[in-house]
Order: C-alpha cells, then structure tokens, then sequence
C-alpha cells in the first residue's frame, strides 16, 4: 500500500502559512474578496483580510498565489469505506485520494467500528485524510450482511438501535431499503429520542411525503421518481427501471417539491453515480470515466463482470435510459429552484465511480441540470457545515475555522473544472502543493496496474 510520507505527528502543529494577495472565494454568498492575504496558524484559519494590511507570523510560509482563488475545501457527503479496506493502510490510499481531488470532509455512510477509529486518527492529526462523519451500520438489509446489522426481532429492538448507535460514537443512523412501516416508525422514534439524525434510502414501504417528515437527508433521491410511477404500474410484480421508461409522471414533481420544501427536506442526489448504476453502458464505454486509472486492476475486472452479465440480462437492443435520467436531473433542478437543499455526495468508491474524483463528476452534473456553479459548491462546502451544525469549522473562509482549502487557478464560481487539478489543497493546515500531489497520485496509479 501506498505510505503517506511527510505528515507531522500528532502532537505537533502545521507551520504558520500565507496565501499572498489571492482572491477569496469564502463560499458564504455569492462572491469574490480580491487582493486578500488569508493566514492561517495551526489547523485554523487566524485572519483574512487585504494585503496591504495584513500581518504575516515570522518564519510563515509564504504563498504566491496572485491571480489565484482560495475556496473551502469540499464535503463529499456520502462516500464509504469498505469493509474489506478499513484498516488503516489501506484506507489511506482512498483518503489520499479524496484529499488530492480537495475533498476534505466526508460523511461515511455505512459505518464499522474501524471507521471511528479512522475518524479519531484524521482528527487527532496522526492520519492525513478529510473530516470524518460517520454513519452507522445499516438497518433494511439481510441481518449478519455486514458486520453490526442486527436481526430485529421485534419493534423494541428498532426503536432501541438508535441509542445503540449514538453511545457507540456514531452521529447517524443509516437506512436501506427493506424495513416495514412499523419498523421505520419505530426506528425513526428511537431517533427523536437519542437525538441521533436518521438518514439513507426511503424503504419501499414508505412513502416519500412521509420520510421527509422523519429523515435529515435521503439519498440518490429515493422516493422521488417512485413517487412519480403510476399507480397500475407499481403494483406489477419485479418491477424494474426499464418498465417505467417514459410513463413516469412529471406533472407531480412540483408537489413533490412543495412537500419538500415544507418539511425542510435535504437531499444528496448522486446524479453521477447512478447514471453508471442504472443504465446500458458497455464495459468500454464505462471504461472512458475518469479516475479508473486510481482503481486495481482486480476491482476493475469485476465491474466488467457486473455490467456483463447485468447487460445479459436486459436482452437486445439495448435499453435507453436516457429519459430517467433526465427526470432525475429535472427533480434536483426543481429543488434547487424552491431553495430546498442538495448536498454534494458521490457514493464513492463504487461502481466506476472513484474516490474524489467523483466528486468533480457531481458537480458538473449538477451544473449540467441547470444549477449555477455556486449553487452546486453550496452543497459541498457551507450547506454541508450547516447540515452537520458545522458551521463554525468548516464550510466557509472566515478567521477561526479550519484550514481545509482549496487554491484553484480560476474563479470556481465562473466554471467548477478548474478544482479538478488544483494548485493545491490544504487540510486542517497542512499545506500540499500540485507536485507532492501528483507524485502520490502516480504511486496509486502504479499500484493499481
């Protein structure tokens, strides 16, 4: 595995750094602060303000970035960390990658024991990854299909599971798909209770209106497009994506909207990943994504095998998808529109779908559905602090948070492409420039040959 050099112990702090006369993009509105010196001490963020009148630490490093943009960091919210891949050796290499591509916060979102371990180590400053968040392991799948998935027996044993979660450490409870009503009642009341969010899937026995009133955020918009099957339809049996192409009704989603924005609905969309998910691509069309290069050879070959046989199964010719996912895109525009919030998530590492780098694949989809640039970071910087009542850490550019930033070559709010390469990154006052950068990502990429 790929050793991470050069990172200070835990006990020390990073040097004082300065980023000379650049522009500040600090993510709290719409804007741009030209001719800023930001300087930051430690792991957090001391001043920002014009260069002219700014007062640099002695022995600071200093950083010519005139004509440059420093931004915060971005907040993958939804990623996993595998379970055969959560020592931390190997996680390393993922975190590298999320850090290398400015990911410096990241909501886990089925959790094991080893990731609060992760968690502890990034924040104690012995292991250089993003901010960790962590779920807990998920109810709504077979009991013993991962490790912490309890049987539950009775709704007693639902509605304590949360409380179970919160005293283990973890700052969510995550949900998948199969779980009765009563269940999801009973769990979502254990939440209430402990004060612990419940967040994931919208069980197919649920219906949307009625997750919006108990969930903190649903993801890869579950409920939304079901919502929008009709009614003969969803009674047929083994119902699959294919069935309801172009039967959808669209005529629904601005009350679907209308219902979101009452109960302050937050979504994570995952418009990338689920384009590769449900749809005809070959194996050498999804070879071109971007990333792939980062993945072994080993999990490579087994996504061929998936999408082979998936590709099988659908027959000839091959199904269109194109209109679904344009429904898709049509929803999370609409809830941008009615000011609802969408967080910037990935679901990565997956199906052709790569740690960090996937997370600039989100942000061009979700500016290709019509949102604006600012918009889209929103979601990945200052709405995912506030969704975590983190404001006062992370989110924005402001004296006394922490230093997780991003130095990019152009304005990000004029066009997201240029945090794909950034000059740099900077995670909890660590400075990394392109070269170290670059050099660790070669390494990855030499492995996974």
């Amino acid at each position: 595995m790929l050793a991470v050099t050069g990172l200070p112990a835990a006990a020390e702090k990073p040097p004082a750094t300065a980023f000379i006369d650049v522009n500040v993009v600090p993510m709290d509105s719409e804007r741009v602060l030209t001719g800023q010196t930001v300087v930051v001490e430690g792991d957090r963020i001391l001043s920002v303000g014009p260069s002219a009148k700014a007062t640099i630490p002695r022995g600071a490093t200093r950083i010519a970035a005139k004509g440059r943009y420093l931004m915060p960091g971005l907040a993958d919210m939804h990623i996993h960390i595998p379970v055969e891949g959560s020592d931390e050796a190997s996680a390393s290499k993922e975190f590298w990658l999320f850090v290398a591509h400015g990911v410096t916060t990241a909501r886990v979102m089925i959790g094991q024991p080893e990731h609060l371990a992760l968690r502890d180590r990034i924040a104690s400053g012995a292991l250089l990854g993003p901010t960790l968040y962590v779920a807990s392991p998920p109810l709504g799948i077979k009991a013993g299909t991962l490790p912490g998935v309890p049987e539950l027996k009775t709704l007693d044993d639902a509605r304590r599971f949360p409380s179970k979660q919160k005293k283990a450490g973890y700052d969510a409870v995550k949900i998948l798909d199969d779980l009765t009503l009563e269940q999801y009642d009973a769990i979502a009341a254990g939440c209430r209770e402990a004060g612990i969010p419940l967040v994931g899937h919208v069980p197919d026995a649920v219906s949307l209106e009625h997750a919006l009133e108990s969930q903190a955020s649903i993801e890869h918009l579950a409920g939304y497009i079901e919502a929008l099957i009709p009614a003969d339809l969803r009674r047929k049996p083994d119902l699959r994506f294919r069935d309801i192409l172009g039967k959808l009704e669209t005529a629904r989603i601005p009350d679907l909207i209308v219902a979101t924005k009452k109960a302050h609905g937050v979504n994570v969309p995952t418009l990338y990943f689920w384009s590769a998910l449900v749809g005809s691509d070959t194996p050498e069309q999804l070879g071109t994504r971007a990333g792939l290069e980062f993945v072994p050879a080993k999990e490579k070959a087994a996504w061929v095998e998936q999408r082979t046989k998936a590709l099988a199964r659908m027959g000839t010719p091959p199904v269109d998808y194109s209109s679904y996912h344009a429904v898709r895109a049509q929803i999370t525009k609409a809830l941008s529109d009615a000011g609802t919030t969408l967080l910037l998530g990935t679901d990565s590492p997956d199906f052709y779908n790569v740690a960090g780098v996937a997370a600039h694949e989100e942000l061009d989809r979700l500016v290709a559905a019509g949102l604006t640039p600012y918009q889209a970071l929103s979601g990945g910087t200052r709405e995912a602090a506030a969704f975590v009542h983190g404001e006062k850490e992370f989110g924005t550019i402001a004296p006394g948070l922490r230093a997780d930033l991003i130095l990019a070559e152009a304005n990000p709010l004029a066009g997201v492409a240029t945090l794909r390469t950034p000059v740099g990154v900077m995670v909890r006052g660590r400075w990394i420039a392109r070269p170290e950068i670059q050099q660790h990502l070669d390494a990855i990429a030499a492995e996974a040959k």
